[in-house]
């Protein structure tokens, strides 16, 4: 996880707007670290030993993942968190 989209996160979340995540893959630990700062996490493909197929069909799972980011943002999974 980098600086730069750490700090955008942030900015975001302090102006108010939604913030979630869409990456190309995550182990299940980094996703509870990344959940913190971005909220929802919609990766590209399951598992991140997957990569090479994610490559080979990044269009396919890239809609796929913003739909699931849409649909998720509806039903109000990406609102703005709490600042505590």
């Amino acid at each position: 996880m980098g600086k730069a989209p750490v700090a955008v996160a942030r900015a975001a979340r302090r102006a108010g707007a939604r913030v979630l995540a869409v990456c190309g893959s995550v182990e299940p630990a980094a996703e509870v670290r990344f959940a913190r700062e971005f909220g929802p996490v919609f990766p590209l493909v399951p598992e991140a030993s997957m990569a090479a197929e994610g490559s080979r069909h990044a269009g396919r799972f890239l809609g796929e993942a913003l739909t699931r980011a849409l649909r998720a943002v509806r039903m109000g999974e990406g609102r703005r968190r709490d600042r505590n």
